[in-house]
């Protein structure tokens, strides 16, 4: 009898174990990440003369099919992108630089008001943005940045272009030194956008 019932507990042991090899493991969720708000405009910019009445459409940036996905993506070789693995934008990265870059022009004492272009909204100006590169480089361990704006009047005349290259050093080979790495740099580039921006309009 003690024989049959080691038999029959051994049994059952081995099923639960078959069981549970059977049962898929869940897949961990990729790990999304997110540009913060870009901070308020320093005192240089708020001093800056009263609304002028313009009012500014951000276009969502033209670029390349990988900007344009929520995969994060570095490069190896000089043409050769991978995406991190297990790693993804909560959004879009032409679309945070989108939101990111209308909200703090919306922010300067000089403009009436800045939104994402979108259908109904009639602006005085538009801006144009191409993202061409953003992309974390390991060969070299720095961030490679390529980005033009282009400011365009009502009836669509380019009233100003100026394009940015640049490769700010990262810490790290890692998700989070690239999103450091970004912030810091898009910290700046939106006080030059914005003094760009006031210097070709001031004067009608």
């Amino acid at each position: 009898m003690r024989y049959f019932f080691s038999l029959v507990l051994t049994g059952w042991l081995l099923t639960g174990c078959t069981d549970s090899l059977l049962v898929p493991q869940p897949e961990t969720a990729p790990q999304q990440w997110l540009l913060k708000t870009l901070p308020s405009p320093p005192d240089t910019l708020t001093n800056q003369p009263m609304s002028l009445g313009i009012s500014l459409a951000v276009e969502r940036p033209t670029a390349p099919a990988p900007l344009r996905t929520r995969e994060i993506w570095y490069r190896s070789q000089e043409h050769q992108l991978s995406p991190f693995g297990k790693q993804r934008w909560a959004e879009s990265l032409d679309q945070q630089v989108q939101q990111l870059i209308s909200n703090f022009l919306g922010q300067q004492s000089w403009l009436e008001t800045s939104l994402v272009d979108q259908p109904g909204y009639r602006s005085t100006y538009r801006l144009r943005i191409t993202l061409q590169e953003w992309y974390l480089n390991t060969a070299k361990q720095q961030l490679d940045i390529a980005i033009q704006i282009n400011l365009l009047d009502a009836q669509g005349n380019n009233l100003l272009q100026h394009q940015w290259n640049a490769q700010p050093q990262v810490t790290e080979l890692t998700t989070a030194a690239l999103l450091a790495t970004s912030q810091a740099w898009l910290d700046h580039w939106a006080i030059e956008v914005s003094d760009l921006l006031y210097e070709q309009l001031k004067s009608p």
